[in-house]
């Protein structure tokens, strides 16, 4: 007969294995401010998760990176991007794409985004791309 084996893992953690705390990640609403914000808690949980950053914010090995202290506006001390302008369109999607379907929603779609980086005075643009 052989010894019974205890299927319940132990309290403590395992031994060598930190435990590592990822800072709350925000909800994105439907708004660049917010969309980048939640982008770049993901992007530093990441790099927490990966060993590349601690999780007091210091960088341990390449800190660059698209996103990268990205942001609109200039609430954030640390902003290297801010937007420079956007063209917008309303626009009506129906569900099922027919147009004859009661269910439909109005949305604003953003046609074209520029960004500038206020250090290097680099500007990047983005267009929507039409179907058709």
């Amino acid at each position: 007969m052989s010894d019974p084996i205890c299927h319940i893992p132990p309290v403590a953690p395992t031994p060598g294995r930190p435990t590592v705390t990822i800072p709350p990640i925000p909800q994105a609403r439907p708004d660049v401010n917010s969309l980048l914000a939640t982008v770049n808690a993901l992007r530093q949980a990441v790099l927490i998760l990966s060993g590349a950053q601690t999780t007091t914010g210091q960088n341990k090995g390449n800190e660059g990176g698209f996103f990268n202290g990205f942001t609109s506006g200039s609430s954030n001390k640390g902003t290297q991007w801010s937007e420079q302008s956007r063209a917008v369109e309303k626009v009506r999607i129906f569900q099922n794409d027919d147009k004859t379907s009661e269910n439909w929603v109005d949305v604003e779609r953003i046609n074209s985004l520029t960004m500038v980086d206020k250090n290097t005075k680099q500007t990047w643009k983005w267009d929507y791309k039409r179907k058709g």
